[in-house]
Order: C-alpha cells, then structure tokens, then sequence
C-alpha cells in the first residue's frame, strides 16, 4: 500500500493493487483528490461508486451496532459478550 500525503503531513490517497482512492470520505479530502493532477474519468467513475457503497451503508446501520449505538470501528469494544 502507497500512501500520498498533503503538505501537512495528512494522508490524501491511498494505492492498493494499482488503484487510488481518496484515505477518507471528508468533504477536504475528496476535494483534493478530485483536483489533482493525475485524476482522470475512471477516477472521478470509481469515487463516486465507492462513497454510494459507503452510504448505502451507512443508511443500512452496517457501520453503527445496533444495540449500543457505537461506531464498529471505534476505539470501544462492541462485542457484547456477557
């Protein structure tokens, strides 16, 4: 995995297999990734897919528990074993 950083030190992209795709889905972040120089069509085709299965997502509850309410990727556990 390559990793393009920002002038701040913040990660902006990541390559995986030959692809690259914006690090996060904030407004900042896809905004500049969107302007970059190296950003083509295909590029453009494949973010917006890629948020559409992200919300689709989040609108089915697939990335919040649905009995404590957390995120499933914060730092908390949400495994409710007892």
């Amino acid at each position: 995995m390559r990793y393009t950083l920002t002038e701040s030190g913040e990660v902006l992209t990541e390559t995986q297999e030959g692809i690259t795709m914006p690090a996060d889905y904030r407004f900042a972040t896809v905004n500049d990734y969107i302007h970059g120089p190296d950003v083509t069509y295909e590029n453009l085709e494949a973010l917006c897919l890629g948020m559409a299965v992200y919300i689709e997502k989040l609108r089915r509850g697939e990335f919040i528990c649905k009995r404590c309410w957390l995120r499933k990727d914060a730092e908390r556990s949400t495994n409710h074993e007892f």
